[in-house]
C-alpha cells in the first residue's frame, strides 16, 4: 500500500473533528473528502460510486512513512529505586508459550545497545538466563506452557551471579535447580531506563521503535529484592508465600489486582505501580490456578498473571495528518478520506451521524462497526492455514491468481505488519481476544473484496454500502448510525426512528447495545434485520479506553477458534463472554430467526414463498411480485440465501406472531448446521438431508405498532442491485421499508 490511514472514530457527528492519520511511502499524496455510494468493484453491480464532497481536507500533502511497534509489556518508571547499587534479586512465575523464537526479555533494566544493567531473560534456546553488566549465568530451558518458578541474585558481596528455576508439575521429581556464575569485578553504571517487564530497551532514544525482545507467554507475581535470596526465600515462595511477604521487597506487583485497567498494582508499599502497554491478556489464570472458579472476580489471586505477545498492539499512535471538522451541512452518511499516491488509492471510511436530536429521518441504518473491529484485518481463510497448505500454494502464488492488485496489497499490509483479527491467534498460538480501532483497519476499505479460490465475496462495509445505495437509488430519505455510539447513548439514540435497517452481518453486539434494541422494541420500534449470523456473539468495549474491544469465545458456537480453560469472562468488564444464546438472549428472541448454518461459500440460493405468504396480514409485502421463487441471482455469492444462514425455532425465542413468508431452497452438503445446533455429529446435517439448512424470511408485528423483517441470509442485499434495481427481492424490501416507516 503506497499510502495508507486511519481515523480516530469510526462515526463522527456535526461539530466534532475527526483526527486523520496517514501514512505515505511516496513522497507526496493528495487528499480528499468523498462519500461513498457503492463501494464493490463488482461487474455486475453499480460498481464503485463515491460523491465528491469539498472540504477543508482538500489537496496535496508531504508524505511520511509511518509504521506499526507490535508487542506488550509493562514499564515501570521507578526513579532510580529498582537500580540497587549492591545485591539484589529477581524473582517471578513464568509460563513461556513461544520460548524458541529468539531471545526474549523477562525482567529488568536493561539497555540493549550498551549492554548495561541487568536482565532475566530467555536465550534463544529457550534457556532461562540472568544477565548483571558483561556476566550471564545460564539455567536450563524453561518447558512450553507449563509454569515455572524463577529466581535470579546478584550478591555483591561473594561477587556471584545465582539463578535458580523449579517447575509446578505433579509428575516431576526433580527440585529446584541451581546455576552460579562469577559476577564482573566491578558494576557499571545503571542505564537511564525503565524498569520492564516482557519487554526491553534496545537504544536510549526512547519511544515504540526502541523496545525489544518482546515474550511470549505469562509472568506471575513478579518482584524485586534488595539482596540476594537464599534457598529457605525460594522454598517459601514455591510453596505459596507472598512475594511482598518476603524480606526486603523493592517491590512486587500483583496483575489480579485492577484487571479491567491498564494497571500493573505494586503491593510492596514501594508505590511503583506499572503501566500495561499493547493491552496483553488480561485475566488469564496464573500459576496457582485450582479450577475452583472460572470467573477471575471470584479467586483474583488465582488470575495474578499476564499472557504477554510481540503481537500485540493497542494504539498506532501514529503522528495527526489531518484535522477534518465536521460540517453541519453535511448530510449523514458513509464517507471516507481517499488518500492517493501515484496510481495507488485508499479509501478511509467513517460514519457521519446526525447532529443529536436535529434529526428529520424517519429511518436509521446501523452501521455494525463493532463487527467491524472483530473482523478488522482477519486473513484467516486466505493467506494461511490448512487450505493453502493443501493446494500447494504460497501466499505470493495465491494472490498473483486470485487477487485484484488492491487486494494483494491489502493482504500483504496486513501480513508485513502483523495485523489480526479476533479471528486468528497470536504467534504463539493463543487465540486474539482484543480489537482496537486505532489502527489501519484494512480490509474495510473499499473497493476490498475478500479473495477466495472461488468467488470474491465482499464483507462488512461493501456489503453494508449494497444497503444504503439501494436505499438512495429508491428515494429513502435516512440516516446513519453506529453501534459504537448505540452503546454509549443506549435508547436515545434509536428513539426518534420509525424503523432500523441493520447491516448484512451485525454480528457482534454488547450487552448495552442488545439492551436498547430491545427496549426500542418493547416502545413500539420496527427492525428491518437484513442479514445473516446477527445478534450471536458477545462482545465488550473497555470502560477506560473505548478504542478497545473484546471477546471471549469460550466452547460454544461455530467459531476459528476456542478459548482457554478458566477464561471466558471478559477482562474490561467482568462479564461471560461466549454467545448470546448462552447468555439466555438468541437472536430468535430478538429478531425472530438465529444463526443455523453456513455454506463454506458454495454459491446462493434463492427463496421459494410460503402458503402462509398469502395470509392477507402479509399481502403488504408482496405487492407487485408476481413469482413464488425470488433471490436466484444477485452480486453476493450469486444468489439470495448464502453464505451464514438464520431461522426461526420457538424453542429459541422466535415470538408466536411469527409468519415465515419465504424459505430458501436447494443447498448443498457445503452447506452443514451449525456446531451449536447439534448434539451429536452425524453425517446427516448437510442442506440435501437436514431441513434445518435454509433461510427464513419472516414478519411478525409486535406491542404498540412494532414490527420485525427479517430475511435470514448475508447474500440478501447482494440481491437488491440485481437488473438495475428492479427484482422481486428488491420489491419485497421497498414494500417492507415503505411499510415500515409510515
Amino acid at each position: 500500500m503506497e499510502v495508507v490511514g486511519y481515523t480516530d472514530r469510526l462515526s463522527v457527528t456535526a461539530g466534532e473533528t475527526l483526527s486523520v492519520m496517514v501514512s505515505s511511502k511516496q513522497p507526496r499524496y493528495r487528499a480528499s473528502l468523498v462519500r461513498m455510494r457503492h463501494g464493490d468493484l463488482n461487474s455486475k453491480g453499480p460498481g464503485l460510486r463515491v460523491i465528491e464532497v469539498p472540504s477543508s481536507l482538500d489537496g496535496e500533502y508531504m508524505g511520511k512513512e509511518q509504521g506499526l511497534y507490535p508487542g506488550s509489556y509493562v514499564r515501570v518508571d521507578d526513579h532510580g529505586v529498582l537500580a540497587p547499587a549492591g545485591s539484589f534479586s529477581l524473582a517471578c512465575w513464568v509460563y513461556p508459550t513461544g520460548a524458541r523464537r529468539g531471545p526474549q526479555a523477562l525482567l529488568g533494566r536493561w539497555l540493549e545497545s550498551a549492554k548495561q544493567g541487568y536482565l532475566l531473560h530467555l536465550t534463544a534456546d529457550g534457556q532461562v538466563a540472568f544477565r548483571v553488566d558483561g556476566a550471564d549465568v545460564v539455567g536450563d530451558a524453561l518447558p512450553e506452557r507449563a509454569w515455572s518458578l524463577v529466581v535470579a541474585s546478584f550478591d555483591a558481596v561473594k561477587g556471584t551471579l545465582a539463578l535458580t528455576q523449579q517447575l509446578t508439575n505433579c509428575f516431576s521429581a526433580s527440585g529446584p535447580r541451581t546455576a552460579t556464575a562469577v559476577a564482573p569485578p566491578r558494576r557499571a553504571g545503571m542505564p537511564d531506563v525503565p524498569f520492564l517487564m516482557a519487554a526491553t530497551q534496545l537504544r536510549p532514544d526512547g519511544g515504540p521503535a526502541t523496545r525489544g525482545l518482546f515474550f511470549n507467554g505469562r509472568l506471575d507475581r513478579p518482584a524485586v529484592y534488595d539482596r540476594a535470596l537464599a534457598a529457605a526465600d525460594v522454598a517459601q515462595l514455591f510453596a505459596g508465600l507472598e512475594p511482598e511477604d518476603i524480606k526486603g521487597a523493592l517491590a512486587a506487583w500483583d496483575f489480579g489486582q485492577a484487571i479491567d485497567s491498564a494497571r500493573a498494582v505494586e503491593v510492596s508499599g514501594a508505590g511503583l505501580e506499572g503501566k500495561v502497554v499493547n493491552m496483553p491478556g488480561r485475566g488469564v489464570t496464573g500459576h496457582n490456578w485450582s479450577t475452583r472458579a472460572a470467573k477471575f472476580a471470584d479467586t483474583p489471586q488465582e488470575y495474578a498473571a499476564i499472557h504477554f505477545h510481540d503481537d500485540d498492539i493497542e494504539d498506532a499512535g501514529w503522528e495527526v495528518g489531518h484535522r477534518l471538522e465536521i460540517d453541519p451541512s453535511w448530510q449523514s452518511g458513509v464517507y471516507a478520506i481517499r488518500l492517493q499516491a501515484g496510481d495507488f488509492t485508499d479509501y478511509v471510511p467513517f460514519a457521519i451521524r446526525p447532529a443529536r436530536g436535529q434529526t428529520k429521518a424517519k429511518i436509521a441504518f446501523l452501521l455494525p462497526t463493532m463487527t467491524y473491529l472483530a473482523y478488522a484485518n482477519e486473513h484467516l481463510a486466505t493467506t494461511k492455514g490448512r487450505l493453502l497448505d493443501a493446494l500447494g500454494f504460497s501466499v505470493d502464488q495465491f494472490l498473483a491468481k486470485y487477487a485484484t492488485p488492491f487486494e494483494a496489497a491489502v493482504l500483504r499490509y496486513i501480513l508485513e505488519q502483523r495485523l489480526s483479527s479476533t479471528y486468528e491467534r497470536h504467534a504463539d498460538d493463543d487465540p486474539i481476544a482484543y480489537g482496537t480501532r486505532l489502527r489501519p483497519i484494512v480490509n474495510i476499505h473499499p473497493p476490498y473484496n475478500k479473495p477466495t479460490l472461488r468467488f470474491k465475496y465482499p464483507h462488512m462495509l461493501l456489503c453494508d454500502l449494497y444497503i444504503t445505495d439501494w436505499m438512495e437509488q429508491k428515494g429513502f430519505a435516512f440516516d446513519v448510525i453506529d453501534d459504537e455510539t448505540l452503546h454509549d447513548e443506549g435508547l436515545s439514540l434509536l428513539a426518534s426512528y420509525k424503523v432500523i435497517v441493520t447491516g448484512s452481518h451485525p454480528e457482534y453486539w454488547s450487552l448495552a447495545m442488545m439492551t436498547a434494541l430491545r427496549r426500542y422494541q418493547a416502545q413500539g420500534g420496527r427492525i428491518m434485520y437484513l442479514g445473516g449470523n446477527g445478534f450471536y456473539w458477545v462482545i465488550s468495549k473497555d470502560r477506560e479506553r473505548p478504542h478497545i474491544v473484546e471477546v471471549r469465545r469460550g466452547f460454544v458456537g461455530t467459531r476459528s477458534l476456542t478459548g482457554e480453560p478458566g477464561e471466558g469472562f471478559h477482562s474490561t468488564t467482568g462479564e461471560p463472554g461466549g454467545l448470546w444464546r448462552t447468555r439466555g438472549i438468541p437472536p430468535q428472541a430478538v429478531v425472530g430467526v438465529g444463526f443455523a448454518s453456513a455454506s463454506g461459500l458454495e454459491p446462493a440460493r434463492p427463496y421459494r414463498r410460503t402458503p402462509e405468504s398469502r395470509d392477507p396480514a402479509v399481502a403488504f409485502i408482496f405487492e407487485g411480485v408476481e413469482n413464488e421463487v425470488f433471490g436466484e441471482a444477485g452480486i453476493h455469492l450469486e444468489g439470495g440465501a448464502g453464505w451464514e444462514l438464520d431461522v426461526v425455532d420457538a424453542r429459541l425465542g422466535t415470538p408466536p406472531e411469527t409468519v415465515v413468508i419465504a424459505k430458501s431452497f436447494g443447498h448443498t452438503d457445503a452447506f452443514q448446521r451449525a456446531i451449536e445446533e447439534l448434539v451429536e455429529v452425524t453425517p446427516n446435517h448437510g442442506g440435501t438431508k437436514d431441513p434445518q439448512v435454509r433461510a427464513d424470511v419472516i414478519y411478525c408485528p409486535g406491542p404498540n405498532g412494532a414490527a420485525i423483517f427479517s430475511v435470514g441470509s448475508m447474500s440478501w442485499c447482494g440481491c437488491l442491485s440485481h437488473n438495475d434495481y428492479d427484482n422481486d427481492t428488491s420489491r419485497i424490501t421497498e414494500n417492507v421499508l415503505r411499510a415500515f416507516s409510515q
